[in-house]
């Protein structure tokens, strides 16, 4: 069958290449490069300070933070980690960093709430603007970047999103280094 294909797999082989180097280009690093970026759903969070949900209004008490919420086993996560690093190194900035998969318990085969407090805090958070009431309709969705400021989210992202898109993000809130 390779042979009758053949013309066929080549093609779709230069549109993965192509569409590798598109994704590369966005995310501001090689994404095939293992030591920048993987899909294996595994990444290191030893670099942020894990935090539950509960813990928000308190840390965000008169002062911005930057929270990312993300969970293991997600790729996007595992793309997305080497950015929100390098991007919260480069502006001298600490990230908080949410295990949405300890909030729910999946071994029965569906996912079951268990920090209720945690997520309840989080979906209580207000919504300084238009933009974070549409980014907190997806909650639940990863990686997704919060920055929120006396318990109201002022700002964020959804998805695995480049170094400059998130860069941005950040500057336009006072986080400069």
């Amino acid at each position: 069958t390779y042979g009758k294909n053949k013309t066929r797999i080549i093609e779709l082989e230069d549109r993965v290449l192509t569409l590798e180097s598109e994704l590369s280009n966005a995310l501001g690093y090689d994404i095939t490069d293992e030591e920048a970026g993987d899909t294996s759903g595994v990444y290191d969070t030893t670099v942020y300070k894990t935090i539950k949900g509960s813990e928000l209004a308190e840390l965000s008490k008169g002062k911005k933070i930057v929270v990312w919420i993300g969970r293991q086993g997600c790729s996007y996560c595992s793309l997305y980690a080497p950015t929100i690093k390098s991007v919260t190194k480069d502006l001298g900035i600490k990230a908080y960093y949410i295990d949405l998969g300890a909030m729910y318990d999946a071994s029965s085969g569906e996912w079951q709430l268990v920090d209720e407090e945690g997520y309840n805090t989080i979906m209580g958070l207000q919504k300084a603007n238009a933009d974070a009431e549409k980014l907190m309709a997806d909650f639940g969705a990863t990686p997704m970047t919060l920055v929120i400021e006396d318990n109201a989210v002022v700002n964020g992202a959804m998805g695995a999103i480049g170094k400059e898109d998130l860069s941005k993000i950040l500057e336009t809130e006072g986080f400069k280094k």
